[in-house]
């Protein structure tokens, strides 16, 4: 049988604990290192294959084939999903990949239940674009913010 093993880093990919044996250490250990330095972000990688989970485990985007492995259904099934906009993914090349986050609601929606508990109440992507587009007009000068204002209501 072979053992997972974790890792974890900080952003910048400097590896901050390796050799970790299961994921419950791995969280502590990413836990410690986010409480250094002022709230410092860490992510968990998974040694076997790199993959990078956030800190309560999750990887941040899956393939077809992870999607269709965790769901037991058929790969062709969850493209089918993404083709038709059920289920949102990103176009990469011929594959796609889809937001763990999406995922969950995805999969909530469906009736499947949690997939990742706490998962589905983070903020969608979308959601954090606006916010970002928000954060960017807000800091433009006053006069351009004027004018952007001045041609959005004329429409």
């Amino acid at each position: 049988m072979n053992a997972e093993s974790y890792a974890v880093h900080a952003l910048d990919d400097a590896p901050l604990a390796e050799g970790l044996d299961d994921m419950a250490a791995a969280k502590a250990a990413a836990s410690y290192w986010a409480d250094q330095d002022g709230g410092r972000r860490v992510v968990i990688v998974r040694q076997r294959d790199g993959r990078i989970l956030d800190p309560d485990g999750v990887p941040e985007t899956l393939g077809v084939f992870d999607i269709a492995d965790l769901l037991d259904v058929h790969a062709e099934t969850v493209r089918r999903w993404c083709r038709a906009g059920d289920l949102p993914a990103a176009r990469v090349g011929r594959e796609y990949r889809v937001s763990s986050h999406e995922l969950a609601r995805y999969w909530a929606a469906q009736g499947g239940g949690e997939l990742w508990p706490g998962l589905v109440d983070v903020p969608r992507p979308v959601d954090r674009r606006l916010d970002d587009l928000a954060r960017k007009i807000r800091a433009l000068p006053d006069d351009r913010r004027a004018a952007l204002a001045d041609a959005l209501t004329q429409g």
